[in-house]
């Protein structure tokens, strides 16, 4: 056994199991989204009708995370982890046999909200594992979960034109469902347990939250702007290869896929930088060097293309690259900021940022959306590359 492993008790093995959640999370979660286009055709919508019924997924997200921190506090992780991933994972698969736009519309609700209860009960844990750890575990994590994303994308590309999304998606959620289910288990020693303590102090912020919202702002604000990139390059990086760069269907997904690649790529390396280099000035200029890559990507991207589409391609993918990268530990670190700066419990601050995270990430959306139709994608999409570069300013402001 490592020194490590003595000093925080967890060993390599827990370490493993715990980070196979992660990678599961993401493989599930993600698995129906490079198809909505048939969940769309199944539902009959239109692309308007069926974006607003993924919006609406919003309403379950909110109340989750309104209730979910002092949930986890008051029945413990494993409970909470356990009964969460199987309504994520079922619902998931449930939805792709609907075809009534009103039955969809409820699933998806409550899939937004299992998919919230997940989010906190994982992310406690990870943070309890952080902080005793002290090796960049968090952002590793990230990198895991991103690889489950990843992962699950190319499976949906390769099996899109054999099986049907019902069967594939079906078949992918029950595997990653009993898989997930027999790690929860295995590690259920490690896992936190009810916190009374915490719990009785979430309550009474419960009961005044309408009234007096304890959320960091500085923190929130934080974590908006070094995470909304992730959110719009998913959005809209396929339809920017298409449209701008005049790239086939096959090519114009290679933007997000190096985004990924590079995200995971700085997740991972993360742990190394923190020991070499002050954090503050990791995330100044990471957050300046990023925002800024992936601006110039953008727009020499588009200009490039005029001659040369995959020349074109090659300039974004450059520029994409070093957004990836910028960004990739952004998300780690204001939670863990947040979290220490705080006298609430870990699972409630998770809660409270990620309640707001919800909130803004809608409103940056449909500013970017309003944008690229006032102003074209190019120049919508410099948005949260601007806003990436200012997330040094929160983090020195978020000092403790």
């Amino acid at each position: 056994m490592s020194s490590s492993e003595q000093s925080s008790g967890i060993t390599r093995g827990q370490q493993r199991l715990f980070s196979s959640l992660h990678f599961l999370f993401g493989l599930g979660i993600m698995s129906w989204v490079t198809r909505f286009v048939d969940v769309k055709r199944n539902l009959g919508l239109s692309n308007a009708e069926f974006g607003s019924l993924l919006t609406l997924g919003t309403i379950g997200s909110l109340t989750a995370f309104l209730v979910m921190g002092h949930l986890v506090h008051v029945h413990g992780v494993r409970r909470i982890l356990t009964i969460s991933s199987i309504a994520t994972f079922t619902l998931i698969a449930a939805a792709t046999w609907v075809t009534s736009p009103v039955f969809f519309m409820f699933v998806n609700i409550f899939i937004a909200a299992s998919i919230s209860g997940f989010h906190v009960s994982i992310t406690t844990q990870t943070m309890w594992m952080q902080e005793r750890l002290q090796n960049g575990f968090a952002s590793r994590m990230s990198g895991v979960w991103s690889i489950g994303a990843l992962l699950t994308s190319v499976i949906s590309i390769i099996v899109a034109k054999l099986l049907s999304i019902e069967v594939h998606v079906t078949a992918l959620s029950a595997v990653v469902t009993i898989v997930t289910l027999i790690i929860i288990r295995k590690l259920s020693p490690l896992f936190l347990g009810k916190n009374p303590q915490a719990a009785e102090k979430d309550a009474f912020v419960l009961a005044k939250f309408f009234t007096s919202l304890k959320v960091d702002w500085i923190v929130a604000f934080g974590l908006l702007f070094g995470s909304i990139l992730e959110f719009i390059t998913a959005d809209w990086s396929s339809i920017y290869g298409r449209e701008e760069l005049g790239l086939d269907a096959s090519l114009s997904v290679v933007p997000y896929f190096v985004f990924i690649f590079a995200m995971i790529i700085g997740r991972f390396n993360f742990s190394r930088l923190e020991k070499r280099y002050n954090l503050e000035k990791l995330v100044t200029v990471f957050g300046i060097a990023g925002g800024l890559s992936m601006g110039l990507g953008i727009i020499f991207g588009k200009v490039v293309a005029g001659t040369s589409p995959i020349l074109g391609l090659v300039v974004c993918g450059i520029g994409v690259a070093g957004g990836g990268y910028g960004l990739s530990f952004m998300w780690a670190v204001f939670n863990l900021r947040g979290i220490e700066r705080s006298d609430l419990g870990t699972s409630a601050v998770i809660s409270q940022l990620a309640l707001f995270q919800n909130l803004a990430v809608f409103v940056v959306k449909n500013i970017v959306a309003i944008a690229a139709g006032l102003f074209g994608l190019p120049i919508a999409l410099l948005i949260p590359c601007i806003m990436l570069m200012f997330v040094g300013y929160f983090f020195r402001r978020a000092s403790v």
